[in-house]
């Protein structure tokens, strides 16, 4: 019912844990895919990319399903993180990547040099929407002896 294309994208993931091991189902309609970041490795892609939302005759889109190891880290992102303006190019998956190698080990930390970074290297005042959500797996919780 809108004037103009509107393009619409997604991502869904569903977390489940039994306390020692979490699993996360994950499925992308056009949406950016959610970074996951392992200790001592690089943060990768998780999930394949689906078409839009809303796309007739599409009605169905992979899921990828992978175990979580405490200490794991998913950041969920808008294309507006990646496609905020430089001087000259955007941010870019590169960038991002880097920034997330460099943060601390918590969520918190995570999202604020993401931030940081996203602040030293915006020109202009022009944005898209920009939101992330950054979750950490910690594993099982054990209560402490009475």
């Amino acid at each position: 019912e809108q004037p103009r294309l509107s393009l619409v994208t997604a991502v869904c993931a569903l977390v489940t844990s039994d306390g020692e091991r979490a699993t996360v189902r994950v499925a992308s309609a056009g949406h950016p895919l959610p970074l996951r970041r392992r200790p001592g490795q690089p943060p990768a892609a998780l999930g394949e990319h689906g078409v839009l939302l809303g796309v007739e005759g599409e009605d169905e889109w992979s899921e990828t399903v992978v175990e979580l190891a405490p200490g794991e880290t998913l950041l969920f992102y808008t294309d507006g993180v990646t496609e905020t303006p430089g001087d000259v190019e955007r941010f870019g998956d590169a960038r991002l990547r880097e920034a997330m190698a460099r943060a601390g080990e918590g969520p918190d930390e995570l999202l604020e040099e993401i931030s940081r970074a996203l602040r030293e290297f915006q020109s202009g005042v022009t944005l898209d929407d920009r939101a992330m959500l950054a979750l950490r797996f910690v594993g099982a919780r054990v209560a402490a002896a009475p």
